[in-house]
């Protein structure tokens, strides 16, 4: 629609712009009438700049607010499901551990229940939806870089070699974290309000931490 409106838009004004032959003279001797044109032609760049100052004063309005600035919350242009906090050393810590041993989801919040995996073909409602929708986007970027991935519901499903990086919640991040010693821990909103997911992760497994992460970074 915008395209279509946009090419009408450039149509109209190439009408009144361009010139058209003169009228044949009324008179013996009347010069043609070359100013016929010139009331659309005003009307014609008067529209032009209205429309390049609402394009212009658009674009700035979004690169200041996506670009050049932190995300405010609230930010009338982003919507609520869009992460809160920059997920990139996340999506980073993840990538990493595709060859150190790969991803753990914790706890009974994002531990899929038991043969849920076996479903073929999945069942209509079935009860790991909900869990694997509480798992997202962190699923996404799991799949994505091909990580293997692993899941405990509780410390005691802990495996003996607990992977590079762990996920889970808040709640249920006190009760891990005596047993990770030397992970760091990170936390991240996935959604612009709340939704915080708590990453462990083992720094001589993964990728040293950013400069822009040690400020949210602490010793488990």
């Amino acid at each position: 629609p915008a395209a279509v409106g946009a090419v009408a838009l450039g149509r109209r004004l190439r009408a009144w712009w361009t010139p058209t032959r003169p009228s044949p003279p009324t008179g013996a001797g009347a010069p043609p009438d070359s100013s016929a044109r010139a009331p659309a032609r005003l009307r014609a760049l008067a529209v032009g700049l209205v429309v390049a100052l609402v394009v212009a004063q658009t674009g700035f309005v979004v690169y200041t607010t996506a670009y050049t600035t932190p995300v405010p919350r609230p930010n009338f242009l982003a919507q609520g499901a869009q992460p809160g906090d920059d997920l990139d050393p996340l999506v980073a810590d993840i990538a990493s551990a595709r060859d150190a041993g790969g991803v753990l989801y914790y706890g009974e919040t994002l531990a899929l229940p038991a043969g849920a995996a076996a479903d073929r073909p999945p069942r209509e409602n079935p009860p790991w939806l909900a869990t694997w929708l509480d798992r997202l986007p962190m699923a996404w970027y799991v799949e994505r870089a091909g990580v293997e991935h692993r899941q405990a519901a509780t410390v005691a499903d802990l495996p003996a070699d607990v992977p590079p990086v762990v996920l889970t919640t808040p709640a249920e991040a006190t009760d891990l974290a005596g047993e990770l010693p030397g992970y760091e821990r990170a936390e991240y909103d996935r959604y612009l309000f709340g939704g915080t997911v708590v990453a462990f992760t083992d720094p001589a497994r993964t990728r040293p931490p950013l400069a822009s992460d040690r400020g949210r970074l602490r010793r488990a």
